[in-house]
């Protein structure tokens, strides 16, 4: 008796490295006699191909970087759509009438081995008690079918073998690194046009088996799903035959290792749970437990499933909707997911928007705390305010004592060096309110990122984004020196006397820029003024020079928060605008209108009573 042993685990069906696109852009197949109806014109399917094109893009470019809710699940998704883009969509689309591609599945030790040899009336995919027997997918096409798999653009990951040994797709300089590999096996018994994978357990305990398997049936035009009489209203089955329904993917059902007199209760029990989880299209093929002879199923027990898979790759009309209806659910179902993407952008943008908000609020406070410390009085170090008393004498010099006030503050200020002594001390002070001010911004920002959890984590990713620039001191200190040179050059427009000659006024005008109004300092420094500049309002050119230095501030902030908001939008993600997502969609739906692709009723053919 075919007594094989059943060890399945009921592991989740999930979505496993990619694979690679099934048949090359371009390349001619010798010998397929298979091709496409009159109804898929080749304009038609070129439309629909470089509007799947141009969905394929948008969809690569959407960002999702916020953790919103079921932002996980719409990651995950999207991965699926753009994998099925490349592994299926697009190469199927550009090589319609390429073989049919059929993949026997299903659970551990559900006899797909056993049936991929009978069909083929060889032992070319391992069976046995051990667990797992099928390591790794072995496919079955006509000998004239096979450029269509020797090509290394044919399932690019997986290494290829023969019977006879490994076959060697290109150069060892410019061979791919491989994932597994495929058996390949031309026989005469596979129809032409037809090609038949024998996949890895779903429930393999190996999970790299269990995912090559999740992603041949992604591949695959039609799936026969092999289970037993004991298994089949497992969780695994029901899981990979949602997914057919969900995917529109034509599907026949193996009932294997049946006891002949279970089969009759089984099969309608089975065929009622096919039609109320609409699959009652599928045709249902019952295999009775049965000696093997030579390893191998009878053939007359088989052979009604063989006559099935034949007729679906040789009547044109048949295999063409198989190609068409998996096309176009796959088609279908990213268009179904494109609001939900559009939906999932704008609450992303939202949330970016969100973090810009804090960045701005965290530097127009930051730009006012400075220009509040500018003028707060605490720039102008004690020992050069005490220096200026001393220098400017008694109050109330009058007439003739003006002008000795003036030769004294001019020998003072350059015979000592201490205009250069002053222009150092109140730059090394503003400098430091800068970096105090940005350091704040950058607190400020953080803080309000923090606050939002959906955005925490991906602002988390980079620590640039808490820091100023390492070069912020530099560039303000490089900023405070223009700012003084600015004075020169204004001082020496209004008054004609050079550089030399401004120094006394530029450092009293330095001064007065951080003083305030109530600093004693104050009125003594504007005596000074007066005298240097007799033809110069003191106050127009004060609020001059004020100007210069809020705007160098303004202008160095500008820079630094322009930084931020680069990584901002690298960490986050900058606000996405839809409209092409949307238009791409539009226009792959006129697209598929236009053309024949995907029956509007599932493709079935009559199973064995």
């Amino acid at each position: 008796m075919d007594n094989r042993p059943d060890d399945a685990t009921g592991a989740t069906v999930g979505s496993g490295p990619d694979i690679g696109g099934l048949f090359a852009a371009g390349e001619r197949f010798p010998g397929t006699s298979v091709t496409t109806s009159d109804r898929d014109s080749t304009a038609d399917v070129r439309a629909v191909v470089l509007a799947a094109e141009a969905l394929r893009r948008e969809l690569a470019a959407i960002t999702l970087p916020f953790d919103l809710p079921e932002v996980e699940e719409l990651r995950e998704e999207r991965r699926r759509l753009l994998s099925r883009f490349d592994a299926y969509v697009l190469p199927r689309l550009r090589r319609m009438d390429a073989p049919l591609l059929v993949v026997i599945g299903g659970s551990t030790g559900a006899g797909k081995s056993t049936l991929t040899n009978s069909r083929v009336g060889l032992q070319i995919s391992p069976t046995g008690v051990l667990r797992p027997t099928t390591r790794s997918p072995v496919l079955v096409h006509h000998p004239d079918d096979m450029a269509a798999f020797q090509s290394r653009r044919i399932l690019p990951k997986l290494s290829r073998r023969t019977m006879s040994g490994t076959l060697s797709l290109e150069d060892e300089a410019t061979r791919q690194p491989a994932s597994g590999s495929i058996l390949l096996v031309p026989h005469e018994a596979v129809p032409q046009g037809l090609a038949v994978i024998d996949s890895p357990d779903l429930d393999s305990h190996v999970a790299a088996n269990r995912e090559l398997a999740a992603q041949l049936f992604e591949v695959a035009d039609l799936w026969v799903f092999v289970t037993t009489g004991t298994d089949y209203a497992d969780m695994v089955p029901w899981e990979l035959l949602a997914q057919a329904v969900e995917r529109e993917v034509s599907v026949a059902v193996v009932l294997d290792r049946m006891r002949e007199s279970e089969i009759a209760a089984v099969r309608v029990h089975f065929a009622t749970m096919l039609r109320d989880r609409g699959l009652a299209e599928a045709p249902l093929f019952a295999i009775p437990d049965t000696t093997l002879i030579g390893g191998m199923l009878p053939y007359k027990l088989i052979s009604p499933l063989h006559r099935w898979l034949t007729g679906q790759a040789t009547d044109v009309v048949t295999r063409d909707g198989h190609v068409g209806r998996a096309v176009r659910g796959a088609l279908d179902l990213t268009l179904d997911a494109v609001p939900r993407f559009v939906s999932a952008v704008a609450d992303q943008a939202m949330a970016s928007r969100g973090a810009r908000a804090d960045l701005d609020a965290a530097f127009n406070a930051s730009l006012t705390d400075i220009n509040r410390a500018l003028v707060a009085g605490s720039l102008i170090d004690p020992t050069i305010r005490t220096w200026w008393q001393e220098v400017t004498g008694v109050e109330g010099e009058p007439g003739a004592e003006a002008g000795r006030l003036r030769r004294r503050m001019q020998v003072a200020l350059r015979g000592s060096s201490r205009y250069q002594s002053i222009a150092d001390s109140v730059s090394a002070a503003v400098v430091r309110v800068l970096v105090d001010g940005v350091d704040s911004a950058m607190r400020g920002a953080a803080r309000g990122w923090a606050e939002r959890s959906e955005v925490a984590s991906a602002l988390g990713r980079n620590p640039e984004l808490a820091r100023r620039s390492r070069d912020f001191t530099a560039r303000a200190n490089a900023a405070v020196r223009a700012w003084q040179q600015e004075i020169f050059v204004d001082l020496d427009r209004a008054t004609g006397r050079g550089r030399a000659a401004a120094e006394p006024a530029a450092a009293a005008l330095m001064c007065l820029t951080v003083a305030t109004g109530s600093d004693p300092v104050v009125p003594l420094v504007q005596r000074m003024l007066l005298s240097e500049l007799p033809t110069v309002d003191p106050e127009t050119q004060l609020r001059r020079v004020r100007e210069y230095l809020y705007r160098k501030v303004r202008e160095l902030l500008a820079v630094e928060r322009s930084r931020i908001e680069e990584m901002l939008d690298e960490a986050a993600g900058e606000a996405a605008d839809t409209s092409g997502l949307t238009r791409a969609a539009a226009r792959l739906a006129e697209a598929l209108a236009a053309t024949g692709i995907g029956p509007a009723e599932p493709a079935s053919a009559a199973g064995p009573a």
